[in-house]
């Protein structure tokens, strides 16, 4: 048989195996109470929403599943002023949801008359509980109109355990650039949101573990507790979170997009207790004006670490920008904003205790602060070219410096300009101490009154403890005022660097060489003595 028709024939035979093998859907696909669910790689499920709210896949609230896994590309329309689901989880899932295929859902919905919101678009919604979901291909939430369009929702008292964005998968959130769509569309259009929407119910996400790519016009991820308390207890992200913003709205709504926003209100506290970008991380407001990080008012960060990027907006903007609590934050990475790189407004005390940087240094943009001082600023020094520097402005209140703990420092050496714009009421009373077998000091630079400089010394024992000859000890402690004072660093250097045995005899040999000199002065004049020294 010729090569042509043997091929051929393959390709027959894998076409016809291909349409044995899946199915293709034009109506609701509703789960089964007890049962795993599944369909098939290939299956479609494909819907033209005319009716108020549709779906493309729902577990009843009756229905307990054990595992649930799609395979199927899930592509749902509609023009209509209806809620749109491609997964509507309103049972229990007790295992894992493993979403495999591509969810595309879109509607052109505008407002009704009372002016609410309408049209609204899901790619998943949970609404009561769900284990584990593990996301391995791409949603694509997208509103036209001003409804509301996102991503992964888990809202109406809905717990998810642990929420899993794998690489190379992603969530695209696009919200309404028409008139008036940064206060409506644009305004809730995000990527993941942990939404506490009911007074009787608190909101929970165990772990939020993002390793692909969310891009929503308004917000990337969000936790928001609006009517009760909103908990996510780890937020890591290992991919890249981006807000883009609305460029064509001139409304101030575009200008609070955020990649990452922590929203607590009255009614109950946002909490995320660990939050985590990776080296690889990017969290990115690409808008004029946008945030990398907002922790607004009633809202906690706890354990706040950056190893990667955190970029807020193009022209203006911040890196971070908090008016809740914020415990403890540790920059290892870049945190770039274009009016400032953190700002805290927050009035609450304590505010934003203690802030940990590497940054500055080593090539790296110093790290600008604005607004009320973190409690304690503590500088990371990775080496004598790579350690944290940071600029403070419009400052109120003081902060104590200290080197932190994972610091490698070398001795006789002086980091400039560790901190700077403050002055000496700002700067905490503690401005020297040890640290390891060095000695650390943190001195205005000569003839600035906001400019601080880091130096590194050994620890030493005062002659006066060392000797061990008791007639030695008023040339022990001229020596030791000397030491004090710097007025002879070249001796005193020398001194520190004998044996105890050593310094006894050469004290012994000063002292002796020295009275001689004072041709019969009396040995109590310490001052001319001194001098004689």
């Amino acid at each position: 048989m010729p090569t042509t028709k043997i091929f051929f024939y393959i390709l027959i035979l894998t076409l016809f195996s291909k349409s044995a093998l899946t199915a293709d859907y034009t109506s609701t696909q509703n789960t089964t109470n007890g049962q795993t669910y599944s369909n098939s790689e290939g299956d479609t499920i494909q819907i033209s929403i005319t009716t108020v709210d549709d779906y493309g896949i729902e577990n009843l609230s009756v229905n307990t599943i054990h595992s649930f896994s799609n395979r199927a590309d899930i592509t749902l329309s509609g023009n209509n002023t209806g809620n749109i689901k491609g997964i509507l989880n309103s049972g229990t899932i007790t295992g894992n949801l493993d979403q495999y295929g591509d969810i595309d859902v879109t509607t052109s919905g505008s407002m009704d008359s009372d002016g609410s919101r309408s049209g609204n678009v899901y790619g998943f919604q949970n609404r009561n509980s769900l284990t584990r979901i593990i996301h391995r291909g791409n949603i694509t939430s997208t509103s036209t109109g001003k409804g509301t369009a996102r991503g992964i929702d888990n809202s109406n008292g809905g717990d998810i355990d642990y929420l899993t964005i794998n690489t190379g998968a992603s969530v695209t959130v696009v919200g309404a650039e028409s008139s008036g769509g940064s206060q409506y569309g644009t305004y809730n259009a995000t990527g993941i949101y942990n939404h506490a929407d009911t007074s009787s119910n608190n909101q929970t996400i165990i772990g939020l573990f993002q390793n692909g790519t969310i891009t929503a016009t308004r917000t990337g991820i969000q936790n928001n507790a609006e009517a009760a308390d909103a908990t996510i207890t780890t937020l890591s992200n290992s991919g890249t979170i981006k807000t883009t913003g609305i460029t064509s709205v001139s409304e101030t709504g575009s200008d609070f997009s955020a990649a990452i926003h922590n929203t607590g209100t009255e009614n109950g506290d946002a909490l995320i207790t660990t939050l985590t970008n990776s080296s690889t991380g990017v969290i990115q407001a690409t808008a004029n004006g946008g945030y990398g990080v907002l922790n607004s008012t009633n809202s906690t960060i706890t354990t706040f670490t950056n190893e990667g990027s955190i970029i807020g907006g193009t022209t203006s903007g911040y890196g971070i920008r908090t008016g809740g609590v914020l415990t403890t934050l540790t920059n290892k990475g870049t945190i770039d904003g274009k009016t400032h790189d953190i700002q805290n407004i927050s009035d609450l005390s304590p505010t934003f205790t203690n802030l940990v940087n590497q940054q500055g240094a080593d090539g790296n943009d110093i790290l600008t602060f604005d607004g009320t001082l973190p409690t304690n600023y503590k500088v990371i020094v990775a080496s004598t070219s790579d350690y944290g520097k940071i600029l403070f402005s419009n400052e109120a209140g003081t902060t104590n410096f200290t080197i932190d703990s994972s610091s490698s420092v070398s001795n006789n050496t002086k980091y400039a300009a560790v901190v700077e714009g403050i002055g000496t009421s700002s700067l905490g009373s503690t401005r020297s101490g040890s640290f390891g077998e060095y000695t650390w000091e943190i001195v205005l630079q000569s003839g600035s009154s906001d400019r601080w400089d880091l130096i590194i010394g050994s620890i030493r024992t005062a002659y006066s403890a060392r000797i061990t000859i008791n007639s030695l000890s008023k040339i022990a402690e001229v020596l030791e005022a000397i030491n004090t004072a710097g007025s002879n660093s070249t001796l005193t250097s020398a001194l520190d660097g004998l044996s105890e045995a050593s310094l006894n005899k050469v004290l012994n040999q000063i002292e002796g060489v020295t009275i001689k000199k004072m041709s019969g002065q009396s040995f109590q004049k310490h001052s001319t003595f001194k001098r004689a020294v």
